[in-house]
Order: C-alpha cells, then structure tokens, then sequence
C-alpha cells in the first residue's frame, strides 16, 4: 500500500478527478465496492484506456491485485498510480 486508507479517504474527498479502479473480479466487484469505483479486473488491465496524466488510486480486497495493477499501469505509461491497499476498512456500497 502506497498510502494510509485514511489518507486515500481525504485526497478522493478534495480531489474529484481521481480515477478510483477496483481491480477485483467482477463477482466480488457486486458484493460491495467504494463509491465512485469502476471495475477493471486485474486479468483486464492492459485493457484499460484513460488519461495518463490523472491520478488513478487502485484497490482490491487486501492490496496484492493492487500493487500488480499498479506495476501495469505503470508500464504502460500512466504516470500518477497509487495502490491504496484492500477495502477492509472502508464503507462499501453496492455498484448497481
């Protein structure tokens, strides 16, 4: 994990164009998410096309999906990416 969950917490509060990507399976994507969330499997973020310049925190359930899709995106040339770790402690909400 990059940064503090609580950390995390104040930057996407002040911060509304950071890209929040759940790279979790899309089964456990359903079960509960973050707010604000979309989900970018690890097995499909190669996949992934967005601005390269914004700063995009990534998640899953306890953060070692999240350090692999970090290490991705970033060879792919995104420049600004954060793993934030798993969810536990974070209030979920139901995507759909």
């Amino acid at each position: 994990m990059d940064i503090s969950i609580r950390e995390a917490q104040r930057a996407l509060a002040s911060n509304r164009s950071i890209r929040l990507i759940d790279v979790r399976t899309p089964e456990e994507y359903r079960q509960g998410c973050i707010a604000g969330s979309i989900n970018v499997p690890l097995a499909s973020i190669s996949s992934y096309r967005g601005d390269k310049n914004v700063q995009i925190f990534v998640y899953c359930q306890g953060g070692g999906r999240a350090s692999k899709a970090k290490q991705a995106l970033i060879s792919a040339g995104y420049t600004k990416v954060t793993n934030i770790g798993g969810i536990s402690g974070w209030p979920l909400t139901r995507p759909y």
